[in-house]
């Protein structure tokens, strides 16, 4: 573990070992390819990483951040690393990241032009347009046509957000389980962005939502607000029943939605961005509704579901009752 910007190394030699994709999405590919490190393994105290160089520390510092646990580093070869990573990130790092906007005619034009300044923020290989079919039947199928060939869907008609959640033949919900798509409800056609709000609920995906936030707010005007939505006490504590629960606890503990929040604002105060944080105690989603309805932002981001059949009262409330953007993020494809 590190202690005091060291680090205890052994030998390894990873060609044998199989790299763990949900690991390895600790850490963005551009850094670890950068350093040439991957997170191969985890412990209850630790993450292990494979580095070509173990004597970096400040590879080692930026690492620890985002990974937001303690690291044990190993030494490897820089060629197995760097092959392990090509065969990780090989869709991410060779294709740029593909948008599609679905609008109605009438909002083509602004639609796609906000696209655009989307696709330019984040670096986009590829923006398409599709102007939404009057018929229901070619609606759903175009959207799933879609969210089967793009990283990212913008919406300009609400109800297009539920169609996901509404699938149930089992080959069109395996092809969206496996798509990995994230969609952006866009209410608002608002750019540059001035305003960026996080809703961190303690899972995995919180650190792609941090991703998206830190990628669109950098070198720009923009502030990040992150707001942790504490899960009940008996998840958090283990059945210990607490009156009050601070920022501090939350994050300074061992639970899993400890350690997925402390990820992804480690990471988000790790970059070049104005970012601040709020807590929201408790988990009822009206109450969560009654105090995000007054906050100013241009845009808010939140992780999506990662099972169809998983009803997210949140979620449908956001989409249901505020006037704000709203990106539900999904974990890339591995």
């Amino acid at each position: 573990m590190i202690a005091n910007g060291r680090s205890d190394t052994i030998a390894l030699d990873l060609t044998p070992v199989t790299a763990n994709s949900r690991l390895a999405g600790l850490i963005p590919a551009r850094i670890a390819i950068r350093h040439h490190a991957l997170p191969i393994a985890e412990t209850d105290e630790c993450v292990i990483v494979a580095m070509a160089d173990p004597t970096d520390n400040l590879a080692i510092e930026q690492i620890s951040l985002l990974v937001g646990k303690p690291l044990k580093i190993v030494h490897a070869d820089r060629q197995s690393i760097d092959a392990s990573i090509e065969g990780l990130w090989s869709v991410s790092i060779h294709n740029p990241l593909r948008i599609m906007v679905l609008a109605r005619e009438s909002e083509m034009q602004t639609a796609a032009s906000y696209a655009r300044w989307f696709g330019s923020r984040l670096r986009a290989g590829e923006v398409h347009t599709s102007v939404l079919p009057i018929s229901t039947k070619e609606r759903k199928q175009l959207i799933i046509d879609s969210y089967s060939s793009h990283d990212l869907v913008i919406l300009e008609d609400h109800k297009c957000s539920r169609i996901r959640a509404r699938v149930r033949a089992s080959a069109e919900q395996r092809l969206l389980m496996k798509s990995g798509t994230s969609f952006l409800l866009a209410r608002k056609y608002l750019c540059p962005l001035r305003s960026i709000m996080c809703l961190l609920r303690g899972v995995p995906t919180d650190l792609v939502v941090a991703r998206w936030a830190t990628r669109l707010a950098r070198n720009q005007e923009c502030s990040v607000q992150a707001f942790v939505l504490v899960p009940s006490v008996p998840l958090m504590y283990g059945g210990l029943k607490q009156m009050q629960v601070t920022l501090e606890t939350v994050l300074n503990g061992d639970s899993l939605p400890g350690q997925n929040l402390r990820r992804a604002l480690n990471y988000l105060s790790n970059q070049e961005v104005h970012s601040s944080v709020h807590l929201l105690q408790g988990y009822a989603p009206l109450q969560i509704l009654d105090v995000l309805q007054y906050q100013e932002t241009d845009l808010m981001l939140i992780a999506a579901p990662d099972k169809l059949t998983y009803k997210d009262d949140l979620i449908e409330l956001l989409i249901a009752g505020l006037d704000h953007s709203l990106m539900c993020v999904m974990p890339p494809k591995n």
